[in-house]
């Protein structure tokens, strides 16, 4: 076990002396790590989805990598962690285009109650 702190520090020293600063200059270099892998995700997320042309398949986000905030106990012998299922759910859509339906802020008001209106797409 000391072993391994003893290693562990004398990698952060060699890394101060790298970078040639002090503790601060250390944290900060870290910290705009971090902020840039946060924007880098967040842009592929929005170019996605994209049609891979290996494969021909349209590449969407996937759920592999879970921030550390998620992370639970394991539940099984032998697991060290364990993280919430993100269960996948289809997306809802209007099921028929010339449905009829009333304006919200007219359900809730009640102002006119008998003016129907279609919704968009309607003919």
């Amino acid at each position: 076990m000391y072993y391994s702190y003893v290693c562990c520090h004398i990698k952060i020293v060699k890394a101060l002396e790298s970078i040639g600063g002090s503790e601060q200059t250390f944290i900060e270099a870290i910290e705009n790590a971090a902020n840039v892998n946060t924007r880098l995700c967040i842009e592929r997320k929005m170019r996605l989805p994209f049609l891979d042309s290996q494969t021909g398949v349209a590449q969407n986000h996937t759920a592999l990598w879970h921030p550390y905030k998620d992370r639970q106990q394991g539940q099984c012998k032998g697991q060290l962690y364990s993280y919430p299922v993100k269960r996948w759910k289809k997306k809802k859509r209007l099921a028929f285009m010339n449905a009829e339906c009333k304006k919200t802020s007219d359900i809730e008001t009640g102002e006119a109650d008998n003016i129907i209106h279609t919704c968009i797409g309607a003919t």
